[in-house]
């Protein structure tokens, strides 16, 4: 246990059985002793007292943060031993700085229970019923631990004791001797930003020193503290509600009346926006105001979740109070889309649409289901819009459908699309067959005056195949592309089936990519499509099966390369007519080398043989010469003679 948390145990427990043991020594002159002086902060101790063991260390020094104009709160104990009667033990709040001259120190108010003598119980004394100074949240001042000993020692001292202020001190005086406990809370509003500075000054105690820093806006605070308090359009969530709710997760969408109202709770959208900074982090409780704007028809407000439902219209530009991030939406009586605009700051963090229609002016009718079953109830068959005289959807209204042919299809009433299902696209008018017979029949859709209409054209048909066809959207494919396969069947009488299962078996020849592992899906105007994608290497690709009939049914198509697979066939067969022209032109060139060799050889043959040749002749010339030589020396040998 730390040395803070000893003394502070020492101060609030101990200090009062001190006190029993000096009563029969104390002299009636004696003053307080023990004077201790304690202030709390929840940032630091959080619940210091949640293992009963009193481990809550004393903050000497300690910050508020505050808007300029709210108020900084401080809580302290003072806590002494009286060693006669009306003993006293007085703090002093005095200020040390401040960011213009002239503003007063604190204003010092009592916690109730010091006065009360019926409030001083252990629940009065839990550390939630007092402020410390951390943004005004913080916790100070509990005297009672989970020890019943040191609990009833505590609340004996405190009520021991009544605390009283005059101007800035205050002043707790014990009752009798013995331990004596007193609970104060300081405020302090400042009006202008700035530092201020306080110091709590005590007889025989620490000497306290409270910092409160005050702020213009928010923002300023938040920077101040390293909290990024700033709301991102990209993470804030915005979600559009149909009347006073706000617990949807996805966008309603929501279509009403042009009829004015302005009462609370009556608007005809509500729209919960959830300001987040840049981390994704919902900014709540740091008095954040948002702005709407509507452009078009209505009026709008702004409210809390808690009085959504009791606002009444305010404008169409309008800003809201701190956390209050529901807008809502009131009709103006004029027909049209309204947008709205939501904004903190000059960031818009999103928009929504409404729409306010006025009175049907017309119907338009689209058929989901060209071909329906003859003779049954077929569901979902036609999508009837409702508009009023601006083009605006008016939403679920009750129509009547009487067919050209009442013998073939009864006469029935429904309902035109909502605005939700105007925008999907979804039918929602069905046709009831009465009788076996097939063709087309117009079906005339009007309100109940017959003085709005519109008309639809559907075809009665068997769900029983005659003829079943496959066929593929293209004849030929590039290695993986995307294949349509489309079975088309039509009934005895030519007309495409009703909804029905047209293939039994169907085999490709091949893998194709995301063939569908069965093929049962319903026929829709009497034909179903499935898609797939074509092998990655040329070749024909064939279909073969059975339809629903029996009969034998079969599709083909070719894969052919692309263009780049081409490129890099055509390459490959360039490089062998390379290969094959370079192994032609070795071949050839040493052919012409062997000929070469064989030439030479024959030339170094023939220079062998006429060397030998010549040689003989020289050699006989020689023997001539000598001859003719010894001849001469002969006739001359004569001639001397």
């Amino acid at each position: 246990m730390s040395t803070k948390t000893t003394i502070k145990r020492i101060a609030l427990v101990a200090v009062a059985a001190l006190g029993f043991g000096l009563v029969s020594v104390a002299p009636s002159s004696a003053a307080a002793v023990g004077a201790f002086i304690y202030h709390g902060n929840s940032s630091g101790n959080g619940d210091c007292n949640a293992a009963g063991n009193y481990a809550c260390s004393d903050y000497v020094n300690d910050t508020s943060w505050v808007i300029a104009g709210a108020a900084a709160t401080y809580g302290f104990q003072q806590t002494f031993n009286a060693t006669v009667a009306l003993d006293t033990l007085t703090s002093t709040w005095s200020q040390t700085s401040a960011p213009v001259a002239g503003y007063a120190v604190p204003l010092l108010t009592i916690t109730g229970f010091n006065g009360n003598a019926a409030a001083k119980t252990a629940a009065a004394f839990d550390q939630a019923d007092f402020k410390g100074a951390y943004d005004s949240t913080g916790d100070w001042g509990f005297l009672t631990t989970d020890d019943a000993y040191a609990s009833a020692t505590a609340l004996a001292a405190a009520a021991n004791a009544t605390t009283t202020t005059t101007g800035y001190a205050v002043e707790t005086e014990a009752a009798a001797i013995g331990g004596a406990v007193g609970n104060v809370a300081t405020s302090f509003t400042p009006t202008v930003a700035g530092t201020y500075v306080f110091t709590l000054t005590t007889p025989g105690a620490t000497t306290h020193t409270w910092t409160v820093k005050a702020f213009s806006t928010q923002a300023l605070m938040d920077a101040s503290k390293g909290i990024d308090n700033v709301p991102v359009a990209a993470k804030t969530t915005s979600i559009l509600n149909a009347g006073t709710a706000n617990g949807g997760t996805t966008d309603a969408v929501v279509s009403a009346p042009t009829t004015a109202t302005t009462a609370a709770g009556s608007q005809t959208a509500t729209i919960l926006v959830t300001p987040k900074n840049a981390a994704g982090t919902a900014i709540v409780g740091k008095g954040l105001t948002l702005t709407a704007t509507i452009a078009g028809p209505g009026t709008l407000a702004i409210a809390t979740t808690a009085n959504k439902s009791t606002t009444a219209s305010v404008g169409r530009a309008i800003t809201g109070g701190a956390e209050a991030f529901n807008v809502l939406v009131f009709a103006d009586g004029t027909p049209g889309v309204a947008t709205v605009t939501i904004s903190s700051g000059s960031t818009v963090l999103s928009t929504e649409t409404v729409t306010f229609y006025g009175a049907v002016a017309s119907y338009t009718a689209t058929v989901k289901k060209n071909v329906i079953e003859m003779g049954t109830t077929t569901a979902a068959v036609i999508l009837v819009v409702a508009k009023d005289s601006a083009g605006n959807v008016v939403p679920s209204q009750t129509v009547t459908v009487k067919a050209s042919d009442a013998t073939v299809v009864a006469d029935t009433t429904g309902t035109t699309a909502s605005a939700a299902e105007a925008v999907a696209g979804t039918a929602t008018l069905g046709v009831v067959g009465i009788s076996a017979k097939f063709g087309k029949i117009t079906l005339t859709i009007s309100n109940a005056a017959a003085t709005i209409t519109t008309t639809a054209v559907v075809t009665l048909s068997s769900t029983t195949a005659t003829t079943v066809t496959l066929a593929f959207d293209k004849a030929e494919y590039t290695a993986g592309e995307k294949m349509t396969l489309k079975a088309s069947a039509v009934d005895v009488n030519g007309l495409p089936v009703a909804s029905m299962d047209p293939i039994t078996t169907l085999v490709a020849n091949t893998s194709l990519f995301g063939y569908p592992a069965t093929l049962d899906t319903l026929t829709t105007d009497g034909s179903v499509s499935y898609t797939m994608y074509a092998p990655l290497v040329p070749g024909p690709i064939t279909l073969a099966g059975t339809a629903s009939n029996a009969a034998a049914i079969t599709a083909s198509a070719t894969v052919i390369s692309d263009g780049v697979a081409q490129a890099a066939v055509d390459a490959a067969a360039e490089a062998i007519d390379a290969a094959n022209a370079a192994t032609d032109a070795a071949n050839a060139a040493a052919e012409a080398a062997d000929a070469a060799t064989a030439a030479a050889q024959d030339a170094a043959d023939a220079v062998a043989a006429l060397s030998v040749s010549v040689a003989a002749m020289i050699d006989a010339l020689k023997k001539q010469i000598t001859a003719l030589t010894n001849l001469v020396i002969k006739i001359q040998k004569k001639v001397k003679a």
